[in-house]
């Protein structure tokens, strides 16, 4: 059978429906000549595409029709987002049909039809399968062998493998489009629909050679996959766009992943996918006129569409995945390519608010739904990776390089060149509502790709060395599992961003432009907040968040902007500092904030939190912003008699509330995370006001939070007992677990989003109630914890916060501990304090658990990658002025290397702490009173100063007691203070060692045990450190602050006890219970 052209396809494209509606017989007068060049193509298809359609056509027949008027339903289709032949996804799983060449499409061939997705009050099949009946399946299995040969004969002209089967499955995927076609004829929305996939499909013709052979195929694949699911509420359109060119087996893999992601979305529609020209080159810049640019409208053949791509894009530039080295361009170029695709599009309808007030319009008079556009942006990056991680040391103990064995003569042998490696920057852009999300994806070799485009047509021999020596050797064609890795790290990375938009999304009921949006209908959030660095193997990000505006918080109107000309009640004013580095936030608060209910008064105390409820209190203290070192706003201070009560209400909250159903659970901790989301920016600036924290440490805390909640709502599920077996016959036994009861937590000031609701959250999720006293510095972000709570449906008496003034620390705590209600205490602080509480549970014989101080040691080998290790040992020391419980506080250096590492450490310092840029914050002055000390003591007893300034008091007109400059001091001996005494400031030790042994005793030589890194490019010699070194985490080639919602947490000796996170933190807040019966 011939295969069709692009112009083919699209002329058969153009023409669906046309026959009916002009009637049969006028229809087969007047088609055009390009209908009828495709009828003598489809003629020599044979009966092969015949059956396909009758096939379809039958299953329309017979499939009842839509119980909600404007609600089409589609009859075609294959269950999964591949792009496959329709032929194939006839057969059952027991089908004999021709393989087809990939590991994945055999898999989904032979899967289970698709589980309908939910689309508001009612089930809707949005995918269902083509299964035939077991009467047909021996016809059927006869049809597929005796087209087997002539098949694959097909694919070899097509050029064979996969691809072949794309350009077979082209004419097939015509006649399921005009099914499709049929039923939709009668839609307003679906009409539409249809001319803007067929406008885009026009532009592929400019692509030219490979890519517009194979991109048409896709679309019109699409076209089965992806039917307009007009519903009865929310749609959304999804503008997709990506950036690869020259690597065109990316292209379909990109589409059925979104096709895939679709198809597990429940809750609104994922309606268009649609995609501007971003793969052809545009004008040079500057030539396009004003009428040329933009987004061109009309029907096919008019030249709608994209008329040109973003501003990067020039004549003659040729795109491929090497062309955007590193992370930061390719996530810059993501979201300008996003941003340029929206402006076009709103541009032309009139702007965002002119789009918003549309789209809440009713679209027909059967499909009276609300509509909301999302442009999705993909772009490859490259970067060079370093050699194999499991790797040989290629070094002896001198240092030099290891000889070849005996007999092979003194070569050495040729270091091996960066292996170039690529990933995917995703941007989603929702300029209606303000949101943005960016993520990056896992790395791929570049190589992949190029193995993925591989012909099959001239046989092995033709293929790339690396493939044909694997399948000559009997092995599986690699191009089968490279394309479903492929797939898999898209369909993640994109499911990623798509989940939390629409997470947040849900709460947005009102389409409009809101606080980030500029009169061109341009969102404009500020800076990502991006603190990545590339190791072997992918990309460690401390945070990585863009996001803008903020969406309603269960108000009934959308929050106006100043920008919009509205009356704006978002008032914290939070503008970068202007030197370089790590710049500070000066930050001016004013009468009201953002808050649950839309406003937030600050010139009232902030209340506590008491069974639900916001309280007041006899006593109030100040608290006292770290920047200007003057009074921001007063709290209440909760009284001994006002603890007792919130002890008692969740005492009486226990009795049910331990009874709830694991869903209800998540259903809470989910919408949770979602409200933390939406109020991020409202929730930040209080961290940022009350604790002196930069917005990057402050969105690291809540994205961790979110995480946390997100990862805990599911837990309850799995929360399971066991049976023992029993000595005697005739016995059993139950093991059962059960929550405590009333749960005392403590939470410090320095993360207070994640260590606070780390206080309660695994409390909660195990069936306890929780009374949370938050840190007299930062009230205000305790009290938003207890806000979000509240707004997320916990039930009244679950959850307390409460705060009181330092001098009422003792007797609040005394009473708490000692009610006979509290049955477990959980404190995350300083060692001193943890010490005196956990005497205090013990009298009371209570359990405890406790997270407290560290001295954490990062061990640098002679073979580690050193501005790596430079740059993590930085951070890792310095990250929020040093003031966490895992901070380096120890630098232990190989003396072979020693001078080298010191001048990368000192240029990683300068470079992301420099001293041009305005000091560190600390919380209070104690904090750089204690570091001053520690500094000058160790200078006095023979230290030297290798970055920094023991003088440097940094005077400012504002404050010097809140800021201190980080220090690295070289020459560290035993006698002096800052060897055993944590600073929790920006001050680490710099010591030479000997050997690993060396290491190893100066790193357990402390009374703590929280954390430690190593860095070395030997990972058996990194582990084998790792085991030697008592704390409770070590991390190899990254620095000693790492937390994340999967792993336990907690720390050995005076680092405290018991462990944080996943499974771990559930069952510390279930005790067991033995239940035994004789027969």
């Amino acid at each position: 059978m011939a295969r069709k052209g692009a112009d083919d396809l699209l002329a058969e494209l153009d023409q669906l429906g046309v026959e009916d509606r002009q009637g049969a017989a006028a229809g087969s007068q007047q088609k055009p000549a390009a209908k009828d060049q495709a009828k003598d193509a489809k003629q020599q298809s044979g009966q092969e595409d015949e059956d396909v359609l009758a096939d379809l056509q039958a299953q329309l027949a017979a499939k009842p029709q839509s119980s909600r008027p404007g609600t089409p339903r589609m009859s075609s289709s294959t269950t999964s987002g591949t792009n496959k032949s329709p032929k194939r996804a006839e057969h059952t799983p027991a089908s004999s049909g021709p393989p087809s060449g990939r590991t994945s499409e055999d898999r989904l061939r032979s899967a289970p039809a698709a589980q309908p997705r939910k689309s508001g009050e009612e089930t809707r099949p949005y995918h269902q399968s083509s299964t035939p009946s077991a009467s047909d399946e021996q016809q059927q299995q006869e049809k597929a062998a005796a087209s087997n040969q002539a098949q694959q004969q097909q694919q070899q002209q097509a050029g064979g493998g996969w691809w072949g089967s794309m350009f077979s499955a082209a004419s097939a995927a015509v006649k399921q489009a005009e099914s499709i076609a049929k039923e939709i004829r009668g839609n307003e929305e679906a009409q539409k629909w249809a001319e803007q996939v067929k406008g885009n499909i026009t532009n592929l013709q400019s692509f030219g050679g490979e890519l517009r052979n194979r991109a048409i195929p896709t679309f019109t694949t699409l076209l089965s996959h992806i039917a307009p699911p007009i519903s009865a509420h929310e749609r959304l359109q999804i503008h997709a766009t990506h950036d690869i060119q020259n690597y065109p087996s990316l292209d379909p893999l990109i589409y059925s992943t979104f096709s895939r992601i679709m198809s597990q979305v429940e809750g609104g529609d994922l309606l268009v996918i649609q995609r501007g020209s971003e793969n052809r080159p545009g004008r040079t810049r500057g030539e396009s006129s004003a009428a040329e640019k933009g987004y061109r409208g009309g029907v096919l053949g008019s030249g709608n569409g994209w008329s040109d791509g973003p501003w990067w894009r020039e004549e003659g530039v040729v795109r491929n995945l090497s062309i955007v080295p590193g992370l930061k361009e390719g996530s810059r170029l993501a979201r300008v390519s996003a941003e340029s695709y929206a402006r076009e599009f709103f541009e032309a309808r009139g702007g965002v608010e002119e789009a918003a007030k549309k789209a809440a319009e009713t679209l027909s008079e059967s499909n009276p739904t609300r509509s909301s556009d999302i442009f999705l942006a993909i772009q490859a990056v490259s970067y060079a990776a370093d050699r194999e991680l499991f790797a040989d040391s290629q070094r002896d103990e001198e240092g030099g390089e290891k000889k070849k064995a005996e007999g092979e003569g003194n070569v050495v042998p040729p270091e091996e060149e960066a292996e170039e490696l690529v990933c995917f920057a995703i941007y989603l852009h929702d300029p209606m509502h303000s949101l943005s999300f960016s993520g990056i994806s896992q790395p791929f070799p570049a190589k992949w790709a190029s193995w993925l485009d591989a012909s099959s047509a001239e046989g092995v021999g033709a293929l790339p060395e690396s493939v044909r020596e694997i399948i000559e050797s009997g092995g599986v064609d690699p191009r089968e599992w490279v394309a479903e890795w492929v797939e898999e790290i898209l369909s993640t990375s994109v499911g990623v961003v798509a989940q939390r938009s629409l997470s947040v999304y849900s709460m947005v009921k009102i389409p409009g432009p809101l606080p980030g949006v500029n009169d061109q209908g341009l969102a404009m959030p500020s800076p990502a907040c991006l603190l990545d660095s590339v190791g072997r193997g992918g990309i460690v990000m401390l945070a990585r968040r863009d996001r803008v505006g903020n969406p309603t918080h269960g108000t009934d109107e959308p929050r106006k902007s100043t920008a919009m000309g509205g009356k704006g009640h978002r008032t914290l004013d939070a503008t970068q500092g202007s030197g370089r580095g790590q710049n500070q936030q000066h930050v001016t608060l004013r009468t009201r904030m953002d808050g649950v209910n839309g406003k937030v008064d600050t010139s009232q105390p902030v209340p506590l939190w008491i069974a639900g409820q916001e309280t007041t209190g006899e006593t109030t203290f100040d608290v006292v912003s770290p920047f200007s070192g003057e009074k921001l706003w007063q709290s209440y201070s909760v009284s001994p008699q006002q603890a007792t009560q919130a002890i008692e209400k969740a005492q009486q909250a226990f009795k049910t509330w331990r009874k709830t159903k694991p869903a209800t659970r998540r259903s809470i901790l989910l919408k949770a995370a979602d409200i933390f989301e939406a109020r991020r920016d409202e929730l930040a600036g209080y961290m940022k006001a009350e604790t002196g924290a930069l917005d990057m440490f402050a969105s690291f805390n809540l994205t961790g939070t979110i995480e946390n909640f997100r990862d805990v709502a599911g837990r309850p599920a799995n929360i399971l007992g066991s049976i023992p077996q029993t000595q005697a016959d005739g016995t059993g036994a139950f093991v059962f677990k059960e929550p405590y009861g009333v749960i005392y937590g403590i939470a410090p000031w320095n993360a207070p989003y994640l260590l606070g609701t780390r206080a309660f959250l695994y409390a909660i999720a195990t069936g306890n109630t929780a009374v949370l006293k938050g840190s007299e510095l930062c009230p205000r972000t305790f009290w938003a914890m207890g806000d979000v709570l509240k707004q997320a449906g916990l039930p009244d008496g679950v959850l307390s916060v409460i705060y009181h003034r330092p001098e009422d620390a003792v007797a609040v705590s005394n009473t708490i501990i000692e009610h006979p209600s509290v049955m477990k205490v959980n404190f995350t602080g300083s060692t001193a304090v943890g010490s005196i509480i956990a005497s205090k549970a013990g009298k009371e014989l209570k359990p405890v658990l406790m997270e407290l101080g560290g001295k954490a040691s990062a061990i640098v080998c002679e073979d580690a990658n050193l501005e790596r290790a430079a740059m993590q040992c930085a951070l890792g020391s310095f990250l929020h002025a040093g003031q966490i419980c895992m901070s380096t506080e120890r630098i232990l250096v190989n003396r072979k290397i020693l001078p080298q590492f010191t001048e990368a450490l000192n240029a990683a310092a300068a470079q992301v702490y420099s001293p041009e840029g305005d000091a560190p914050i600390l919380v209070a002055p104690p904090g750089v009173q204690k570091n001053q000390h520690l500094r000058s003591d160790a200078v006095q007893k023979g230290a030297k100063v290798a970055f920094g300034s023991v003088d440097d008091t940094t005077k400012t007109k504002e404050t010097s007691a809140h800021r201190l400059r980080p220090i690295i001091i070289s020459d560290v001996q035993k006698e002096m203070e800052i060897y055993y005494t944590e600073s929790f400031g920006p001050s680490v030790s710099l010591i030479a060692v000997d050997s690993d042994e060396d290491a190893i005793a100066i790193a357990n030589d402390t009374e703590y045990g929280l954390s430690g890194a190593v860095f070395t490019e030997n990972l058996g010699r990194g582990l084998k450190i790792a085991k030697e070194i008592e704390s409770g985490a070590v991390h190899i080639n990254s620095m000693t602050v790492h937390d994340e919602a999967s792993l336990p947490h907690g720390g050995v000796r005076k680092s405290g006890w018991g462990r944080f996170n996943a499974e771990w933190g559930m069952e510390e807040f279930l005790k067991m219970k033995t239940v035994t019966y004789v027969e």
